[in-house]
């Protein structure tokens, strides 16, 4: 079960949330690039995760996975 985020306006303003997105055609190589991004700063409080997909079309190729991740650095 995931503990629900706590609302942007009960935390420090001194430490805003941000937001980094990352996005790609393979499921691997955007879990390396979300793993090697997590394991920089350990610190990173995650408040949220966001995920789409965008679905492939005629002559785009692969459908794309975009990946938000919602943060508060530490």
């Amino acid at each position: 079960m995931q503990a629900p985020a706590v609302p942007l306006h009960l935390r420090s303003a001194s430490r805003p949330m941000q937001v980094r997105f990352f996005h790609g055609r393979e499921l691997e190589t955007l879990e390396l690039a979300l793993n090697t991004w997590l394991a920089e700063r350990v610190d990173r409080e995650i408040v949220d995760v966001r995920q789409s997909v965008i679905p492939a079309t005629t002559g785009r190729g692969a459908a794309e996975f975009v990946v938000s991740v919602w943060y508060i650095e530490g």
